[in-house]
């Protein structure tokens, strides 16, 4: 009888490690795309101006570089920050570590070129990280396009009527997430 309890504790102790694992799983990915949604629905068209480098579109995904840069509004202000709500956000996959990752400034015109946050690890596991985009005037209006970068004959503030980004996880396998402004 004590033989067959231990074994009954020890495969309780089992699934109950297991079913934690999943739900830290289940947790993260749930956290990540809350957080892509939102990020991916307040861009605002308002260009970045890194320090010591040319400003940057308010939002820039180069196709195939598994990454996105969005300029954000309706963000809290910190104090002392004379941009009220503005922020950046880069979105980034690490393929060799299969990290997906996001990185934080907390202001559109940064003087400190350490003014970033760390790149806070999102989601593990992750094989790709792609974005498309939809134009919302223009050549290929109406259509899916890879990436986003308005090219140098459009504004740096021209923002996409909609994206869709794809993530492909180990466990989770192939997800797609649309958000339409």
């Amino acid at each position: 009888v004590a033989t067959m309890a231990v074994q009954a504790l020890g495969g309780g102790l089992r699934l109950r490690d297991a079913l934690e694992t999943r739900d830290a799983e289940a947790a993260a990915l749930t956290r990540t795309l809350a957080l892509l949604r939102h990020d991916l629905a307040a861009p605002v068209p308002v260009a970045f101006l890194p320090p010591g480098a040319p400003p940057e579109p308010a939002v820039l995904a180069v196709p195939g570089a598994a990454q996105i840069a969005l300029s954000l509004g309706g963000q809290p202000r910190l104090a002392d920050t004379p941009e009220a709500g503005l922020a950046r956000v880069v979105w980034a996959l690490d393929p060799a570590r299969g990290i997906l990752s996001r990185r934080h400034w907390p202001m559109l015109a940064p003087r400190d070129p350490a003014g970033a946050g760390p790149a806070v690890p999102m989601l593990a596991g992750v094989l790709r990280f792609e974005i498309r985009s939809m134009a919302a005037e223009g050549p290929g209006a109406g259509g899916w396009s890879p990436g986003w970068s308005p090219g140098p004959e459009a504004s740096a503030t021209l923002l996409p009527r909609a994206f869709e980004v794809t993530i492909e996880t180990r466990r989770h396998g192939l997800l797609r997430l649309v958000v339409a402004r």
